[in-house]
Formats: C-alpha cells, structure tokens, sequence
C-alpha cells in the first residue's frame, strides 16, 4: 500500500471513529445551532462554512435556515473582499 493510500486509509478511520465516539459531534451540532439562533439569523441568509472537511456542519446551518457556501480557497482574502463587510465568525467545538 502507497503512503498517500495508508494517509487516506489513516483519515478515513480516524473520521468514522470520531463520529462514532462523539455520537457524530452531537453536541458541537447542538452547541453551533444554538449560537446560531441566539445570533438571530436571518432566514435565506448565507453561512460560509470553511475548513468544512466533510461538511458534517451543513445541515445544522440549514436547520438554522441558512444557506451553505463552502471554502473554496479564498477565505485568506476574506478581509479585503467586500462580499463578506457583515460575517459573523463562531468558533465551535474548539
């Protein structure tokens, strides 16, 4: 086996057996959907959801009545990009 197969082999273990310990980061998901709604979020409104690896967060902002962009590499701009003057950082499950 290649060393890019046993990385990816690595990955995908550690990744199955850290939602299968945390009940798939049940409480990160419960914690993210109620700062989202103490935000007061609008409905419609767009959450950029980046180092979103396998994108386990996507349906907790959906419940929260958002839409979902995901990183696509250009978050290190996000200071100069005018697109984004109202985005609300969280930190969760840190």
């Amino acid at each position: 086996m290649s060393t890019d197969a046993r990385g990816m082999a690595w990955a995908l273990f550690n990744d199955v057996m850290q939602r299968l310990i945390t009940l798939n980061k049940l409480e990160q998901r419960r914690q993210l959907l109620a700062r989202l709604r103490s935000l007061d979020v609008r409905p419609g409104g767009t959450a950029l959801d980046f180092g979103c690896g396998t994108g386990l967060f996507a349906p907790t902002f959906q419940r929260a009545g958002l839409r979902i962009d995901q990183d696509r590499g250009h978050v290190l701009s996000l200071p100069q990009n005018s697109l984004y003057n109202d985005l609300v950082i969280l930190e969760c499950g840190t």
